[in-house]
């Protein structure tokens, strides 16, 4: 099966591939290329996980530009138009994949694009760029072994409880794509506690007192750093104190995350920061009873970088309102 490109707007199909041979039909062949526009993970892209192969994949999102040469009126439907890249057997491609290949929003393929012209095709409109090998099926198959073969640590992530009323709370994290390494108090296959309504937590195994749950894992998984912010180091402060107030903690849990992230931070000349959701909520399920009214999961992976990339993808951030029994974690990862 070809690298398809399914054009958001038009009934028949666009391929894109990596290296065909037609011996059966005649192209006319027109020089065009492909900007990506988009990189995210969406419903049907991370839905893929749940069977072969695996792991979530990217929707990847491009535009055709042609030059200004191009009449052809066949030839002309397609440009200036939005399609989807899969690999060639018809699977999104993994964080890996687009690591590999520098898949970036802004970055540009040079290409050909074929248009029949005569003889029996198996496709009457393909799209060909060599610099992309949709058979490297390789590196999305391995999404969960990391590229630099470094292990990655879930750092920090540290659990506040404000129940409505004083409440005996059980607290589970399934980990599903790691392996918890430190836990306080003890991790025994859960948290049982007793919490005020203030955040006070009294563990029924220690019976001592405690204000958060802690703990941390090792994992051999590195989540799409397709887009996010470029932050100057020494912004640091100011960024964070905006987008964790944005996500919804409060000043005292802004003030722990930002006293502990800080000097990892402020030291770089730049950092790529991200604030991952949907996979970090895959990978580390929180199971908790009673069942909290609002949950508040604030995961930041961040990487130093020398120079600004801005044609990174601004993240967006939904802000995050608090009712109810509350329950807020906060961790990251560096990179």
């Amino acid at each position: 099966m070809k690298s398809i490109f399914y054009s958001l707007f038009f009934l028949f199909t666009l391929i894109i591939i990596a290296d065909e041979k037609s011996e059966q039909c005649v192209y006319e062949n027109y020089t065009a290329t492909a900007e990506v526009i988009k990189i995210e993970k969406t419903a049907d892209s991370i839905k893929q996980k749940n069977n072969r192969p695996f792991y979530a994949g990217s929707e990847i999102i491009f535009k055709l530009i042609g030059d200004n040469k191009i009449k052809n009126q066949e030839a002309l439907k397609f440009l200036s138009m939005d399609y989807i890249f899969k690999l060639n057997n018809g699977l999104y491609p993994g964080d890996r994949y687009i690591s590999k290949y520098g898949i970036r929003v802004g970055k540009k393929y040079n290409g050909v694009l074929k248009i029949k012209k005569s003889g029996v095709c198996d496709k009457s409109v393909m799209f060909q760029i060599s610099e992309l090998d949709g058979y490297d099926y390789f590196e999305s198959y391995q999404i969960k072994k990391p590229i630099d073969d470094r292990p990655v640590l879930v750092k920090k992530p540290i659990i506040y409880l404000y129940p409505e009323k004083d409440s005996e709370i059980e607290v589970k994290i399934d980990a599903k794509n790691g392996e918890l390494i430190h836990t306080y108090p003890k991790y025994n296959d859960g948290w049982r506690v007793f919490v005020k309504t203030d955040g006070t937590i009294i563990s029924k195994d220690t019976k001592k007192e405690y204000y958060s749950l802690y703990w941390e894992a090792q994992q051999n998984h590195q989540y799409d750093m397709s887009d996010g912010f470029i932050v100057k180091g020494e912004d640091t402060i100011e960024f964070l104190e905006d987008k964790l107030e944005t996500l919804g903690l409060n000043r005292r849990e802004a003030n722990e995350f930002i006293i502990y992230w800080l000097p990892l931070l402020e030291k770089n000349s730049w950092n790529h920061i991200k604030f991952v959701m949907d996979e970090y909520n895959s990978d580390y399920p929180l199971n908790i009873e009673p069942k909290p009214d609002t949950l508040i999961r604030v995961y930041m992976v961040f990487k130093s970088i020398k120079k600004p990339d801005f044609t990174i993808k601004e993240q967006k951030l939904t802000p995050i309102n608090r009712s109810g029994f509350t329950v807020v974690e906060w961790g990251g990862s560096e990179y």
